[in-house]
């Protein structure tokens, strides 16, 4: 089976398939646009990015940059804004970067330090340190989420995010891509973005306890920035063979609070939204068709002429 990656985008959906995307958003006429169009990864170019612990940091990055992308796209068919151009692009993510550095690697780090200066128990013990640290970066992540979820805007990309993993949970049990089936479907997914930040805050609790404990403020700082392709590459591992082993018992109790944060950034969707979800999916898999054709008939090979 063909396996859908996707996100909530504005007004609408993006749904990534291995070769291609497509993006559907409602108009403010009610209509759905469609957007499609062919996805070159780096993973496709380079067999060694393929490798266990490198592809993971490869996803992420083109990711991030694809579903900026994707938001622009977005906007210029649900509202009719032009596309920002690459160097407002390139500005928008190094802040972004930043941002994300400063909140969620620097402020725990600085926590964990109070806490040493505080408790002795702490400094005397730096898997100790290393939870505060990893704590701190949880809770800031739920308040971020939880503050952000007050605004309309959000809570309406929170339920293109529902519809988004009710389609692709409804293409992943062969069910007709319709909307009566989608609703019936589950608003969490294992292979969500969120479930895999949680990861990522999870594992880097232990891979930072390999920085020696007497390094000053800023290498331990520079070293966990250091170490997020290592942290990448690892969580996208785990969750890539939790989804492989959903049977498993073991492995959703392990994946539970990942599922369960996934609560924190889905709201129960809307049939109209269903339909854009639907819309985005039944393109891209469309696509995916006509791509595994031309494929299959470009490597038959040639019959000698009668």
């Amino acid at each position: 089976m063909q396996l859908i990656g996707g996100q909530a985008v504005l007004n609408g959906v993006m749904m990534k398939s291995r070769n291609h995307m497509a993006i559907a958003v409602r108009k403010e006429d009610k209509s759905i646009a469609v957007h499609t169009e062919r996805v070159h990864s780096l993973l496709e170019r380079h067999s060694f990015l393929r490798w266990p612990f490198i592809r993971g940091a490869v996803v992420l990055v083109e990711t991030m940059f694809l579903g900026y992308r994707s938001l622009n796209i977005s906007a210029k068919l649900s509202l009719g804004e032009e596309e920002v151009g690459w160097k407002e692009t390139a500005l928008t993510l190094v802040l972004a970067v930043a941002f994300t550095l400063a909140v969620f690697k620097l402020l725990p780090l600085l926590a964990a330090e109070y806490a040493a200066r505080l408790f002795p128990a702490v400094q005397e013990n730096y898997l100790l340190y290393n939870l505060v640290d990893g704590i701190t970066k949880i809770t800031l992540f739920v308040v971020y989420l939880a503050g952000i979820s007050l605004l309309a805007d959000v809570r309406e990309v929170f339920r293109y995010h529902g519809s988004e993993h009710k389609a692709v949970n409804c293409h992943e049990r062969s069910l007709a891509l319709e909307v009566d089936n989608a609703r019936d479907c589950p608003i969490t997914h294992p292979r969500c973005g969120t479930t895999f930040v949680l990861v990522v805050l999870t594992l880097s609790v232990a891979l930072y306890l390999f920085i020696p404990a007497g390094t000053p403020l800023l290498g331990k700082y520079l070293l966990r920035v250091a170490l997020l392709p290592v942290v990448a590459g690892l969580s996208y591992e785990v969750i890539r063979i939790g989804a492989r082993n959903w049977n498993l018992a073991a492995v959703r109790m392990l994946l539970a609070p990942g599922l369960a944060f996934q609560l924190l950034t889905t709201r129960a969707p809307r049939d109209d939204q269903l339909e854009v979800a639907l819309a985005a999916l039944g393109a891209v898999l469309e696509l995916e068709k006509v791509t595994e054709a031309r494929t299959a008939q470009t490597a038959r090979p040639a019959t000698a002429p009668g």
